[in-house]
């Protein structure tokens, strides 16, 4: 079961929102290149399909990353050699559903960004388009973080070299939760970045305080997240 759990939230996951968040963008960039007001001799709008799909990416890569590092604790629990192991097997579900939601709902924002933007994203404000589609970025890396730290507890636990309480693991459980919860404000923080059409002058200053107001929850999720995982050893 911990070996599904892995290969669902950190593989499967992140990559089926990648060919969803692509092929959104893609039929954006199609519509565009049938528009007949986009002029000859600027650039198609399918040219930044490429770049995008390579930032889309970074998602899947990251999973592969933790299913890698994953391996021992998988290992351990599959030989059934683990102490505590409903506490372990817990904590593991968790962290990797925690980091398979948030590469869900980040990638998604990020297509649905560049959708909103895609006339921007392959025309001249090229650089301010990237940047609010680069910005959520920063929750799947704090999820990246979080989830190293646990899985590097769980391997300490696992070989018993450390042990751990029902109420640290039920800390950490809730830390994860809220941290899922507050990911949800980046969504919400690109809605009101997107009601600023243009990116030209202030218009670009707008749509940049309305995008960086939603990693403010996750930020605060993340700082208390990291003080309940340092509590993890007993």
């Amino acid at each position: 079961m911990a070996w599904l759990e892995a290969t669902l939230f950190f593989l499967v996951v992140p990559a089926a929102s990648f060919v969803v968040g692509l092929l959104l963008v893609w039929t954006r960039a199609t519509e565009l290149r049938d528009e007949q007001r986009w002029r000859p001799g600027r650039q198609p709008p399918a040219a930044g399909l490429p770049l995008f799909g390579a930032i889309l990416a970074t998602h899947t890569i990251f999973g592969s990353i933790l299913w890698f590092f994953d391996q021992p604790v998988l290992d351990a629990i599959d030989r059934g050699v683990v102490p505590d192991a409903g506490l372990i097997t817990s904590l593991h579900l968790w962290a990797a559903l925690l980091f398979g939601w948030t590469a869900a709902v980040i990638s998604l924002t990020q297509a649905w960004t560049a959708r909103v933007r895609w006339r921007s994203y392959a025309g001249p404000e090229f650089a301010r388009a990237q940047s609010l589609v680069i910005q959520p970025e920063a929750c799947t890396i704090f999820a990246l973080v979080l989830v190293f730290l646990i899985l590097g507890s769980l391997g300490d636990l696992a070989l018993g070299d450390v042990t751990t309480t029902r109420a640290a693991v039920d800390s950490v459980v809730l830390s994860l939760q809220i941290y899922a919860l507050s990911v949800l404000a980046v969504p919400i923080g690109m809605a009101v970045s997107h009601r600023q059409a243009s990116l030209v002058g202030k218009g670009y200053s707008r749509a940049l305080i309305g995008a960086e107001a939603g990693l403010l929850a996750p930020m605060v999720a993340l700082v208390w997240a990291f003080f309940q995982i340092s509590g993890i050893p007993a």
